[in-house]
């Protein structure tokens, strides 16, 4: 099964989405809340004081959810990877390379792509630095729980997949020319944000 992918620039999502852009909202919204004490002083009993008042209600009702929302969208490519780092040529042994993580988190993928599935965590679960060679690269996790797998590639576009691998329900994404680099993975579990036991395999032979 094909990865499916969104590209977008490697940079930490925080600069997008981050303190600038979130700043921006908090000024926006004390503001609208400013103008709604002014105007409570000057509020007439008539139909158009009412209509101002509730039109800045509304403006800065809207500027403050998104101030909150804002900041729960992003993963971090900043952040220490939970499980580690893999460093990794190709030709490595053992393969697969086997990291045990918990799979989940409180944020949904969608988020990233509408193309990615499950519930992840802000930081990466494993970053892999790999130096690629003349094989491929598959990266594929293993649960009893239904895994899903967000990658974050070298090249800045997110890879996503969810039952591409074996038995079923566990995800694999394979790079059939893979560039060097770094590799920030996610390992999700669908439907639900719960942690659940998975194991995350590196291989160049096939998915286990």
């Amino acid at each position: 099964m094909p990865p499916t992918f969104t590209s977008s620039t490697r940079r930490p999502e925080t600069e997008v989405f981050g303190p600038n852009l979130a700043h921006l909202f908090m000024l926006y919204a004390i503001r609208e809340i400013t103008l709604i004490g002014r105007a409570l002083l000057s509020l007439t009993r008539g139909k158009l004081g009412k209509l101002c008042m509730m039109k800045k209600l509304f403006a800065a009702g809207v500027a403050l959810a998104a101030f909150v929302a804002v900041p729960a969208m992003a993963q971090d490519f900043n952040a220490n990877p939970t499980y580690g780092t893999v460093n990794l040529r190709s030709g490595f042994t053992p393969d697969p390379h086997v990291v045990n993580v918990q799979s989940g988190g409180s944020i949904a993928a969608s988020g990233v792509s509408s193309s990615c599935a499950g519930f992840i965590a802000n930081a990466p679960d494993v970053r892999l630095n790999y130096t690629a060679g003349s094989l491929p690269l598959i990266i594929s996790a293993a649960s009893a729980a239904d895994t899903t797998l967000v990658i974050n590639g070298p090249d800045g576009s997110w890879y996503c997949d969810d039952d591409g691998g074996a038995e079923g329900m566990n995800p694999s994404l394979r790079f059939g020319s893979p560039q060097s680099g770094q590799y920030d993975i996610w390992i999700g579990t669908y439907g639900n944000a719960s942690l659940q036991a998975a194991q995350l395999n590196i291989s160049e032979v096939g998915t286990r």
